[in-house]
């Protein structure tokens, strides 16, 4: 054996590599001796290595980028039905959301959304049918009662039968405020006219008498009088609750821009700072009240295609602002559109 037959060893001038095994079996006693050379062994080698190195790194990325894309197209029917339940509104709409056409668990999941929503929807037709029927109730005797003691108290001059009849309007107020909690956007229509803003202002002096007034009220406004009118005076009747006998409440109209902007500001002591925007929400209160008039004030002034915020001034007291679109400051061509959108009512004046 001219070679070593373990080990590194040189043939001419190239480097090689030796092995041997004992043989066993029939070939028992006999040795088998395998020699290579060096270098494509060692290539061979490091090109393992890399590769491996590579399937380590590169594999688990695979793995993720295929998992991931895989994950976006299985789910991209729940992502669409995320962004359509979000859009979800109980006052606007309670549409069902489009299923997929797979039968997979995100359709599962999608249906048993859709059922909900009907089981919701037909609740809230039952309680807003309860509700209706309680204010139409209450409607007739409170119309009666009211005129009754306003004859008594017009005839006797009686302090306390005025003081009956001022309850008797706070609740005919508190009931149109609950028929249209329970008609919501969705079922009440807005009748359009055009009317001066002193008008509008008259009808404010004699629901909530005690009200200073400034700005500009020699304009005219497009609205639902009926509408506008429950919405100022709500904010009036609880800016006189919270001043009190001997506050102020002051009502200014401003033409801001292409917005007409009625402000109510008040002496009392201003808005809790822990309510925040949930004033704003049904049955919250901060004055005492029933705690619907600045929800239907703001609803009314959503309708009207304004806003309603609120807070406290910079003098002390709370301040709130209804903002509606000034329709005389409009170009002409945008009017006449808008206009033609409108479902205008058989009395609409033009000034």
């Amino acid at each position: 054996m001219p070679f070593p037959t373990e080990g590194d060893f040189s043939v001419g001038n190239v480097p090689m590599r030796g092995v041997s095994r004992e043989l066993t079996g029939f070939f028992e006693g006999q040795m088998l001796w395998v020699a290579l050379p060096s270098e494509p062994l060692l290539d061979a080698r490091e090109g393992a290595t890399r590769a491996m190195l590579l399937a380590v790194i590169i594999t688990p990325l695979l793995t993720l980028l295929f998992g991931y894309l895989l994950g976006q197209h299985m789910l991209q029917h729940l992502g669409r039905a995320a962004a359509l339940a979000d859009q979800i509104s109980p006052s606007k709409n309670m549409a069902a959301l489009p299923l997929p056409d797979r039968p997979d668990e995100v359709h599962r999941l999608i249906s048993a959304i859709n059922r909900l929503l009907v089981r919701i929807d037909a609740q809230q037709h039952r309680e807003k049918a309860l509700l209706g029927q309680i204010v139409h109730e209450l409607g007739a005797p409170l119309t009666v009662l009211k005129a009754t003691l306003d004859r008594a108290g017009e005839r006797t001059g009686d302090p306390e039968i005025q003081k009956a009849a001022l309850v008797t309007d706070e609740l005919t107020f508190t009931t149109q405020d609950l028929m249209q909690l329970a008609r919501g956007e969705l079922d009440l229509k807005l009748v359009w006219h055009l009317i001066p803003a002193q008008a509008l202002r008259d009808r404010l002096e004699r629901l909530v008498p005690g009200t200073e007034y400034a700005g500009d009220w020699n304009g005219m406004i497009l609205c639902d009088p009926d509408r506008l009118t429950q919405a100022l005076r709500n904010l009036l009747a609880n800016a006189r609750r919270a001043a009190g006998p001997g506050g102020c409440v002051c009502l200014t109209l401003q033409a801001v821009g292409e917005q007409l902007v009625f402000t109510v500001r008040d002496s009392g002591p201003g808005l809790p700072d822990a309510l925040g925007e949930s004033i704003f929400d049904p049955f919250v209160s901060g004055s005492g009240s029933s705690g619907l008039g600045l929800s239907v004030s703001r609803q009314i002034a959503q309708m009207h295609g304004g806003q309603l915020t609120g807070g406290n001034g910079a003098e002390g007291g709370a301040e709130f602002r209804l903002s509606i679109p000034d329709a005389l400051l409009a170009d002409e061509s945008d009017e006449l559109e808008e206009l033609d959108e409108l479902t205008l009512g058989e009395g609409l004046v033009r000034g």
